[in-house]
């Protein structure tokens, strides 16, 4: 069978049947040739260049903290390997798998089921933020995103609230929360510059729970885009008595914050 695949501008879709599985080691161990993590990925991700190292502090960070049982929110699942690593720490029926861009539901899907025979707690397709937009509501809005079960993309595709041209649904995690009744335990955040919004968005659900919360601080976008700056998120967090600890800075700052 030949790879039947289309591409829509630099973006191409690619079939399930014709989808190229490869195993993948992640976070190697010293010197050695172990790695933390073996993970089932497609090409060309697989062919990633940085998988003995990429973002090895929040990972190692999250083992610490985090246990089996814990529900985490994966606010912006993107292509969807992360959330692979993070369902082995709390075990995969308990994440939550949250994103806004549509095509790339089908990689997020495609990877979780070659990794996993069991459901994730919930799926939200759509944006965090300040504000809610979606109508949805209950049960309408734990679903996995339309395309779910179609094609994957071959790269990063990237919906944004401050240039959100294809009018993708809103919701802010406080309303999450009460429309679907998934409180979460911990939160992992990369929203490419939006963290204040999506914090102010779970403010009641910060103030009112102890959250562990691993967030990703993009100080570039955050100014470029929104107006804000690192220490106008960390402060946000601190006036809800919560303690950040800084983990390390490579492509953004990393951080873990607990009361």
């Amino acid at each position: 069978m030949g790879t039947n695949t289309k591409g829509v501008g630099h973006m191409m879709f690619i079939e399930r049947d014709d989808i190229k599985w490869k195993e993948v080691g992640y976070l190697r161990q010293g010197e050695s040739f172990n790695y933390d993590y073996t993970l089932t990925l497609n090409e060309p991700l697989a062919s990633w260049d940085v998988w003995d190292y990429w973002e090895r502090e929040r990972i190692e960070s999250m083992k610490q903290h985090l246990s089996k049982g814990d529900v985490l929110f994966d606010i912006g699942t993107e292509s969807g390997w992360c959330n692979l690593v993070y369902a082995e720490i709390v075990g995969p029926e308990n994440m939550v798998l949250i994103e806004p861009t549509p095509e790339f539901w089908g990689n997020i899907h495609a990877l979780w089921y070659k990794r996993f025979n069991i459901d994730p707690r919930g799926c939200y397709s759509g944006l965090m933020g300040d504000i809610t937009t979606d109508t949805r509501e209950g049960s309408d809005l734990n679903r996995w995103g339309k395309g779910s079960l179609g094609p994957i993309i071959d790269k990063n595709k990237y919906v944004y609230i401050h240039d959100n041209t294809e009018q993708i649904p809103i919701i802010k995690l406080d309303d999450f929360v009460s429309e679907t009744g998934i409180m979460p335990s911990a939160i992992t955040m990369d929203v490419e510059g939006a963290e204040l919004l999506v914090l102010k968005g779970a403010e009641d659900t910060l103030k009112n729970n102890s959250l562990k919360i691993f967030i990703s601080i993009h100080d570039d976008l955050g100014i470029r885009d929104y107006n804000t700056t690192p220490e106008q998120t960390i402060g946000f967090l601190e006036s809800l008595g919560y303690r950040g600890e800084f983990l390390a800075k490579n492509h953004e700052a990393h951080w873990y914050f607990r009361k």
